[in-house]
Parts: structure tokens; C-alpha cells; sequence
């Protein structure tokens, strides 16, 4: 009888220690217990042919201030912007010293290399089949060549890159130039694994027709998670020893089209470029995608979303005052304050996943 009164009041006196701590203990503490999601948009900053940053200093200079200005806007709201810049960028900003990457870098934000070779996108489509526009040796002298420029240029390392769906070895090719993630992944990405490897019907044929820059993996919830890549021939399966973190979101269809992509259903990249529209509605299923995600987040594995803000879709904000973003900022900044989200750069998710493997 004594072994049982003992038991119950060791049992009560349990139950009112839990109670207390969770009393005493802070709203937001019990909140940084639960799965989070990490949240970031990214702008790219293409390669030209011609190098319309190097050459026109007034275009350069419009669009960092441009860059600033969105910047500037984001930290009213506690909010984090990732650029995935070209080459063309950073030798025009070595050229016209005109800094902004720097800046943003000592700011908060994030900075990664946006490479944009691996695919000679005319020959692909008139052959019908994926054509590289470089050697394996030449992407990798390109990835070391543009991670050092910005390191040079910022101070710091340069942890993640962009742009390289290629029908050569892609993943070993950035992991052999020293990054650790890549970002960005687009349905281009598909040609090089084996057509047995990919969804049904994505041949080379139907990716070249139009269909090159979906987001994938194609369900939302699988594109939370990042995993490690080992390959270009496997790598949409999660390999533990795999040295490039692929850090998957909403990436190929741009802020500006996601009403026009997900409410009319057009896929195709090359005519959404032609009719993109940035405006409330393409704000209303951004939010959606965010609550979609919300319900999906893994208390396991660390979980990420990111939009593509094109410079077209900042362009036509920034005219008018930024009233789209600073709507969906404040919308953003509830669900922070909630602990919902937490914005963080592309590096930051890097760095991050990193340290939790």
C-alpha cells in the first residue's frame, strides 16, 4: 500500500513540474520545438551572350538599386532575399565598383553563382534531343571560375550554385568546384538520368518541347525537404554519402506566373515568359502554396520553400511602390511572428543542413 501512495504521489507531483514548465515557459520557446519552415525567394541575374551588365553601366546600375530598394523592404518586415548572380554581373561590378553584392551579403541576405551553361538550349530544341554547350572540363573550370570571382568579390565563401541541367555528370561537376548545394532545380535537370530514372513520359523529346522549367520534384511536399545528391544519373534519390545538397523549391515557375501556371494550367516556360502578369492573384496562390507546405513539414528533416522573383517581376513591382510584395511581406511576417516560418538565404538552408547532418 506504502510502494503504491508513494508511485501516485511521485506520478502528481510529475504531472504539476510539467504543468508549471509549460506554463512558465514562453509561447515562442514551445514553438521553436515544432518543424519550421525555412523560407527565402531567389532572383537570378542570367548570363548574356552579350553582357548587357558589363557594357551598359546605366542597366547595371538601375538594377542594383533596384536590388537595394527591394532590400530595403524586405528588412522592414525581418525578411531574407537570395540573388543568384551571373559573371556579367560581377565583373560589371568590379568594373563600374559599384558593389551591391557585398552589401547585401553584409545586410543578411544571401549570394550564390548562377552558372547557366550545361545546355545549348536552340540546338536542344532543333535536335530534340539535350545538347551541352561545354565539355565536363569546361563546367567544372566554370564553376571554380565563377565561385572565385565572388568570393574575391564579398570576402566569404560562395557555398551554393544554379543553372546547370546538363546531360553531363552536373552534380560531380559542381561538387568537384567546391560547392556544397545546389538550388533551383528545374525539370531540364531530368536529361541526364536514364529515361528508366525519370516520370513517365518525360523523354528528351517532351522536355525540349517547352516543358524544361517546372519545378520538381512536381509534388510540393517532396520539394520541402533537401536531400544529397551523389550523381548526375541518380541524383532525385537521397544518397547519405552524396557531397551536393540539393536544396529543391518553387523554382521554376516565377512569381510573376504562378496564377497563370497553377489556375490556367500552362506549362509551357516559353509562353509564360510571353504573358506573365505579376499581380493580387499570382499573390494569392503564393500564399496558398505557403499553407500547402505548412501542412506538410517534417518534424524530422529541416523543411524549405523558396520563390523565383524574376528581375521582371521586381521591375513591375518596384515601378508602383512594391505594393504586391510588401502585401505578401506582412502576410509573411504573421506567420514568423507565429513561428511558423523563419526566413533564411539559400546559404543560411546550406549551412544549416550541414550542420544537422
Amino acid at each position: 500500500m506504502k510502494k503504491l501512495l508513494l508511485i501516485i504521489t511521485l506520478l502528481v507531483a510529475l504531472g504539476i513540474v510539467t504543468g508549471l514548465y509549460l506554463w512558465l515557459t514562453p509561447e515562442s520557446d514551445q514553438q521553436d520545438q515544432e518543424a519550421v519552415l525555412y523560407f527565402t525567394t531567389v532572383t537570378h541575374l542570367d548570363r548574356h551572350d552579350d553582357p548587357v551588365f558589363e557594357a551598359n553601366e546605366e542597366k547595371f546600375r538601375e538594377d542594383s538599386d533596384m536590388l537595394l530598394a527591394l532590400a530595403d523592404l524586405y528588412e522592414e518586415y525581418g525578411a531574407k532575399l537570395t540573388l543568384e548572380a551571373s559573371t556579367d554581373f560581377a565583373l560589371a561590378i568590379e568594373r563600374f565598383d559599384y558593389d551591391v553584392m557585398s552589401e547585401l551579403v553584409e545586410r543578411g541576405h544571401g549570394v550564390g553563382a548562377h552558372i547557366d551553361y550545361g545546355i545549348d538550349g536552340q540546338l536542344t530544341r532543333q535536335t530534340g534531343e539535350p545538347v551541352s554547350n561545354v565539355t565536363y572540363d569546361e563546367l567544372v573550370d566554370l564553376l571554380v571560375e565563377q565561385k572565385e570571382l565572388f568570393e574575391e568579390i564579398i570576402g566569404q565563401p560562395i557555398v551554393h550554385s544554379s543553372g546547370t541541367p546538363s546531360p553531363l555528370d552536373w552534380v560531380s561537376a559542381n561538387i568537384e568546384a567546391g560547392f556544397q548545394c545546389h538550388s533551383s532545380i528545374v525539370t531540364y535537370y531530368l536529361v541526364s538520368l536514364d529515361q528508366k530514372s525519370r516520370p513517365p513520359g518525360w523523354t528528351d523529346e517532351y522536355i525540349s518541347a517547352g516543358n524544361y522549367h517546372q519545378a520538381f520534384p512536381f509534388d510540393l511536399a517532396e520539394r520541402l525537404n533537401p536531400w544529397q545528391m551523389d550523381n548526375a544519373t541518380n541524383w532525385v534519390e537521397h544518397d547519405p554519402g552524396g557531397e551536393l545538397v540539393a536544396i529543391s523549391g518553387e523554382t521554376g515557375t516565377h512569381f510573376g506566373f504562378l496564377s497563370e501556371y497553377y489556375n490556367q494550367g500552362i506549362t509551357s516556360h516559353t509562353e509564360l515568359l510571353k504573358i506573365q502578369n505579376f499581380d493580387e492573384a499570382d499573390i494569392e496562390v503564393a500564399k496558398e502554396m505557403v499553407l500547402d507546405a505548412l501542412d506538410s513539414v517534417d518534424e524530422d528533416q529541416m523543411n524549405t520553400l523558396y520563390y523565383m522573383y524574376s528581375m521582371k517581376d521586381i521591375r513591375t513591382d518596384y515601378a508602383n511602390g512594391f505594393p504586391l510584395m510588401r502585401g505578401f511581406l506582412s502576410w509573411m511576417q504573421e506567420l514568423a511572428e507565429e513561428g511558423k516560418i523563419e526566413w533564411a538565404s539559400i546559404p543560411e538552408m546550406c549551412n544549416q543542413y550541414s550542420e544537422d547532418v
